[in-house]
């Protein structure tokens, strides 16, 4: 393989790294941490960054930024990962283990339906909502955004990555992206 294949290898794997420990950042979060991240996000009263935003404090997964086509898939999946995480913290029901998707054995959902996101998605979805309710999306926002600030790194500038943490910061402390840069060699 050339250079260029393996550094494509090497970002790839890199992304993927990224994804399982921001999946597992997730399910370790305590239902006390999501109420906290919740109260923390119904006080702000300014939104958090001028960036094209379906609500008031959901990052849109681009902030102005000029993502890849892989930062793109990388955002894509991090929403899927993120989901499958939160449904463990929130609920206790791990809808694709880690150690399925280590091993290519898929769990019992992805195995009758195909592993595509969308499956594991809306049964995190439903999972999810019969757990925490409609109330359940606001901390999940403030997951999200975090996320992004840790997934997309040096695409977002200072100033709007310092927004997107902002919450998780006053209502858990460390965030992702401080937990990710920790833990690298």
């Amino acid at each position: 393989m050339g250079a260029v294949g393996e550094d494509l290898v090497e970002v790839n794997a890199n992304a993927s790294a990224r994804l399982n420990s921001l999946e597992e950042i997730a399910r370790e979060l305590t239902q006390d941490q999501l109420n906290d991240l919740a109260a923390v996000i119904r006080q702000e009263k300014e939104p958090l960054g001028a960036w094209p935003a379906d609500e008031r404090d959901w990052f849109s997964g681009r902030g102005g930024a000029n993502l890849s086509s892989d930062d793109d898939r990388a955002v894509r999946r991090m929403w899927t990962r993120l989901q499958v995480g939160l449904t463990f913290a929130v609920t206790g029901i791990d809808i694709d283990p880690p150690a399925d998707r280590r091993t290519k054995k898929r769990g019992w959902l992805a195995r009758i339906l195909g592993p595509e996101h969308g499956v594991l998605e809306g049964e995190a979805a439903t999972l999810l909502e019969r757990h925490g309710g409609g109330g359940i999306w606001l901390p999940i926002t403030g997951v999200w955004n975090a996320f992004c600030a840790a997934l997309l790194l040096e695409r977002l500038d200072p100033e709007l990555r310092f927004a997107l943490e902002k919450p998780w910061r006053l209502a858990i402390g460390m965030t992702p992206r401080e937990r990710l840069a920790a833990i690298r060699p």
